[in-house]
């Protein structure tokens, strides 16, 4: 029998009063039902108590400044790393290789010969034999009796 599923996941919401109410139903069956669970909503709760009786904390002047100043100066990073990846010296390189890519796999796309026309024909007007070939090799490969093979041989000529 596998074990329940359990709903430590969800005990956050339930406690904030997130839960759907079908969900609310169900995270409090299963509450009732086990003991690991409900210990663990009993220690979440009393986090909570725990955290609300803490006092505020006001944060000073200075610390504001410094926070303000270091999220003003995060875009002034960004551009200048922006800067250095997109300089001349990093892309021309970088182009240079992705044409010289593109450029071979341009060229081993169309080397080797292309079957004439008249071959392709020729294949597809025996494409039904080469099937009865390929049915007659997994036929024998799994034991079919000599007679039955012979009956496919002739299948072709039903067509005919």
């Amino acid at each position: 029998m596998t074990e329940p599923m359990h709903v430590q996941e969800e005990l956050t919401a339930l406690i904030d009063g997130e839960l759907a109410e079908l969900d609310r139903v169900r995270v409090e069956e299963h509450l009732s039902e086990c003991a690991p669970c409900r210990a663990e909503r009993s220690l979440l709760e009393g986090a909570i108590r725990v955290s609300r009786m803490a006092p505020s904390i006001e944060p000073s002047q200075q610390l504001r400044r410094d926070v303000l100043n270091a999220i003003s100066a995060e875009p002034q990073r960004l551009r200048a790393r922006l800067r250095r990846l997109f300089a001349p010296r990093v892309l021309v390189p970088t182009f240079a290789l992705a044409g010289m890519g593109l450029l071979l796999v341009l060229a081993m796309h169309g080397a080797g010969p292309r079957p004439s026309e008249t071959e392709e024909y020729a294949v597809a007007d025996r494409l039904e034999l080469l099937k009865d070939y390929e049915l007659l090799s997994n036929a024998a490969a799994e034991g079919f009796a000599p007679e039955d093979l012979e009956v496919v041989t002739h299948l072709h000529e039903l067509g005919e």
